[in-house]
């Protein structure tokens, strides 16, 4: 813009400069009059504006698009409301009792074995697809699952005799997260020769119920459980909520700082325009000019650099 402010403003400042000119006459005129003169000062006042507060703004606008999407994303690909996790093992059959018998909510066991696929050792899962969260990524692919069949989220399963299907598929580690491959129940069973085990379990809110009152029942039911860890997706949703909301809040910040310095280069700019033409200030006075004249023509100049 620098380069090009010699050619590009001026006829730039004729068109900005056609209201002042129309409504305010001999004021107005002038202005755009003192701008066209030194190109090269007004582009660098313009550029420092121009840069600073584009700049700023273009990154807060895709913080707030890639938060909005990123909220969406992780509250509708979750395949539950909350989690369970253990130490060193699988959740206690007793708190999935105790979590069956509360109406708020729904209890999706996930089931697990380590399986010799293809030379190596691959944890494959199985989980009631028709209980998660049908937005969730696989979830309708896992309800069409056959006998036989897996889906998985990386590797070949033909070796052990079970066909994979083509596309990709992060349900497997969406429900637990060393888990690499998911299959439907029979087949798990045919699998696993030496049994499978509930290694963690997805809880989703009935319906009717809100996410304070399946918290509150979720709670209640693992109270004599303290080795049971909750995962709740809507803090997870919260968290990331938290940061961009952060980040927007610095970049506002700086949007003012960048403004302020814009302002200061405008400011400077003019400064130096009055202090330039002192003599031509003097001369407009001696012919009639008034002193609200002038300062209307400073404005003016002020909103063309704007």
């Amino acid at each position: 813009m620098l380069r090009l402010g010699r050619w590009v403003l001026p006829p730039v400042v004729s068109l900005l400069g056609i209201p002042a000119r129309r409504f305010f006459g001999t004021t107005g005129k002038l202005a755009a009059q003192q701008l066209r003169r030194n190109p090269g000062r007004t582009s660098a006042a313009a550029s420092a504006l121009l840069v600073g507060v584009t700049v700023m703004v273009s990154a807060a606008t895709a913080l707030g698009v890639i938060s909005t999407s990123l909220e969406d994303l992780l509250a509708g690909r979750e395949p539950g409301a909350f989690s369970l996790e253990v130490d060193g093992g699988g959740v206690p059959s007793g708190a999935l009792k105790r979590l069956c018998q509360e109406r708020e909510l729904t209890v999706t066991e996930v089931r697990s074995a380590t399986v010799r696929i293809g030379g190596e050792d691959t944890v494959v899962v199985t989980a009631d697809p028709t209980l998660l969260n049908s937005s969730a990524d696989g979830v309708k692919q896992a309800r069409t699952l056959k006998d036989g069949e897996a889906l998985s989220v990386g590797g070949s399963a033909e070796a052990s005799g079970l066909h994979a299907r083509p596309e990709y598929s992060p349900l497997a580690s969406a429900l637990l997260s060393q888990a690499t491959m998911y299959v439907n129940s029979a087949t798990l069973d045919s699998l696993a020769l030496h049994g499978t085990s509930v290694a963690t379990a997805w809880v989703g809110i009935a319906s009717g119920t809100g996410h304070q009152g399946a918290r509150k029942a979720l709670d209640r039911a693992l109270a004599d459980f303290p080795k049971v860890r909750v995962s709740d997706s809507a803090a997870k949703v919260e968290a990331a909520r938290t940061v961009f909301d952060r980040m927007i809040q610095v970049g506002a910040v700086l949007l003012g700082f960048s403004m302020a310095i814009a302002a200061l280069g405008v400011a400077a700019t003019l400064a130096l325009s009055v202090t330039e033409r002192t003599r031509e200030i003097g001369m407009l006075r001696a012919i009639g000019m008034t002193v609200t004249s002038y300062a209307g023509c400073c404005r003016w100049r002020r909103y063309c650099l704007r």
